[in-house]
Protein backbone atom coordinates (compact mmCIF):
# COMPACT_ATOMS: atom_id res chain seq x y z
CA UNK A 1 0.00 0.00 0.00
CA UNK A 2 1.30 3.62 -0.63
CA UNK A 3 1.05 6.46 0.91
CA UNK A 4 -2.04 8.68 -0.10
CA UNK A 5 -3.69 5.69 -2.38
CA UNK A 6 -7.21 6.22 -2.47
CA UNK A 7 -8.79 2.58 -2.32
CA UNK A 8 -12.28 1.46 -2.43
CA UNK A 9 -14.11 -1.03 0.40
CA UNK A 10 -13.58 -3.81 -1.49
CA UNK A 11 -10.03 -3.13 -2.20
CA UNK A 12 -9.51 -2.16 1.86
CA UNK A 13 -11.26 -5.67 2.82
CA UNK A 14 -9.01 -7.49 0.95
CA UNK A 15 -5.87 -6.00 2.21
CA UNK A 16 -7.35 -6.72 5.42
CA UNK A 17 -7.93 -9.49 5.19
CA UNK A 18 -4.11 -10.18 3.95
CA UNK A 19 -3.72 -8.64 7.53
CA UNK A 20 -5.79 -11.01 8.91
CA UNK A 21 -8.41 -9.26 9.44
CA UNK A 22 -11.69 -7.79 7.83
CA UNK A 23 -13.49 -4.53 7.65
CA UNK A 24 -16.44 -5.99 10.76
CA UNK A 25 -13.49 -7.14 12.92
CA UNK A 26 -11.42 -3.10 12.75
CA UNK A 27 -13.32 -0.45 14.75
CA UNK A 28 -13.20 3.19 13.25
CA UNK A 29 -11.38 5.59 15.21
CA UNK A 30 -11.08 9.34 16.14
CA UNK A 31 -8.10 11.10 15.23
CA UNK A 32 -7.20 14.52 16.16
CA UNK A 33 -3.65 15.34 15.99
CA UNK A 34 -3.08 18.73 14.83
CA UNK A 35 1.50 18.51 15.16
CA UNK A 36 0.57 15.46 12.37
CA UNK A 37 -1.97 16.98 10.25
CA UNK A 38 -4.52 14.05 11.05
CA UNK A 39 -8.34 14.64 11.29
CA UNK A 40 -11.15 12.26 11.40
CA UNK A 41 -12.23 8.61 11.42
CA UNK A 42 -9.51 5.93 11.18
CA UNK A 43 -8.62 2.74 10.21
CA UNK A 44 -5.16 1.60 12.73
CA UNK A 45 -3.36 -1.83 11.93
CA UNK A 46 -0.28 -2.40 11.88
CA UNK A 47 1.61 0.76 11.42
CA UNK A 48 -0.88 1.72 8.61
CA UNK A 49 -3.19 4.18 9.00
CA UNK A 50 -6.43 4.57 6.69
CA UNK A 51 -8.65 7.46 6.88
CA UNK A 52 -12.19 6.88 6.01
CA UNK A 53 -13.73 9.85 3.69
CA UNK A 54 -16.91 9.58 1.41
CA UNK A 55 -17.16 5.63 1.21
CA UNK A 56 -13.32 5.24 0.30
CA UNK A 57 -10.15 5.43 2.10
CA UNK A 58 -7.11 7.15 2.08
CA UNK A 59 -3.64 5.55 3.32
CA UNK A 60 -2.57 8.44 5.34
CA UNK A 61 0.49 6.23 7.22
CA UNK A 62 2.65 3.24 6.29
CA UNK A 63 5.25 1.63 8.59
CA UNK A 64 7.51 3.08 6.50
CA UNK A 65 6.00 6.64 5.59
CA UNK A 66 3.67 9.12 7.28
CA UNK A 67 1.65 11.93 6.43
CA UNK A 68 3.49 15.94 5.74
CA UNK A 69 1.28 18.24 7.00
CA UNK A 70 0.44 21.03 4.79
CA UNK A 71 1.94 24.46 5.20
CA UNK A 72 0.32 26.91 3.53
CA UNK A 73 2.30 30.18 2.28
CA UNK A 74 0.25 32.67 1.62
CA UNK A 75 -0.99 35.50 3.84
CA UNK A 76 -4.03 34.69 6.39
CA UNK A 77 -7.41 36.48 5.33
CA UNK A 78 -9.61 37.99 8.49
CA UNK A 79 -12.53 35.30 7.55
CA UNK A 80 -10.14 32.28 6.92
CA UNK A 81 -11.27 29.21 8.85
CA UNK A 82 -7.23 27.43 9.26
CA UNK A 83 -5.19 28.13 12.40
CA UNK A 84 -1.54 29.48 11.74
Amino acid sequence: MKLYENITEKKMGNFLKKLGSSLEKEKLVEIRDDEAGLHGDFIVIKGYKFKKSYGTYQCLETPTDKHVKIKHIWPRGANDYYKK
